[in-house]
């Protein structure tokens, strides 16, 4: 969703193929095959304000621990929060309720041989068992359909495809802050030592 430039520097004339062969791996990550797809999906929408709503402009509480949470992640308990679980939904700005809206919106599923590959890894991981074992909850139920675009004034705009023009790519800027939070706020609450599990290999 997002473009990177990235510029690599050969110090010697025969590393130049070396480079451009590692850099043609890139036609195989997931997007580049077709594993971001355009689909229906569901957006917090503020009546009163007439306007589609997400991140800390919608607040409420985590469907799972029901701490108070926006529609992005929640810092308690590390769960990423979809807009149709976001219980007790209110906008910020005006204080009113918000409903849900049916949009058009771009999607991640996990391809099967990733899915694999990465439950491979969390198994081998050297992380506490209740830290793999919400890893492999993540993989198993919320990985499919994950959104990836939405209807936001704060961002850069998507010019294509149509049907998602105007709306802003979710970066999750702030994913890893509320994933480290969420992680050592469940290690305390399991009497584990959240500086070995975030450092685990």
């Amino acid at each position: 969703m997002i473009r990177h430039i990235v510029l690599f520097t050969a110090k010697e004339e025969a590393h130049i193929d070396r480079i451009i062969e590692g850099l043609s791996v890139l036609k195989n990550i997931p997007h580049a095959s077709g594993y971001v797809q355009v689909r229906e999906g569901v957006q917090l929408y503020c009546e009163h304000c007439d306007e589609f709503v997400a991140d800390s402009l919608a607040a409420g509480n985590c469907p799972a621990c029901n701490s108070a949470t926006d529609s992005n992640l929640c810092e308690n308990c590390g769960l990423a929060i979809r807009h149709d679980t976001l219980c007790n939904a209110r906008h910020t700005t005006c204080g009113h309720n918000l409903v849900l809206r049916r949009i058009e919106q771009a999607a991640f599923d996990t391809p099967p041989p990733l899915a694999r590959a990465l439950d491979i890894a969390i198994g081998q991981s050297a992380w506490p068992e209740p830290i793999r074992d919400k890893a492999r909850a993540w993989l198993a139920s919320d990985a499919q359909g994950l959104p990836m675009s939405r209807h936001f004034s704060h961002g850069v705009e998507l010019l294509h495809p149509e049907d998602l023009f105007g709306q802003t790519p979710l970066t999750w800027f702030e994913g890893l802050w509320c994933f480290e939070t969420g992680i050592r706020e469940q290690c305390a609450n399991d009497f584990l030592s959240a500086e070995s599990t975030m450092h685990a290999p």
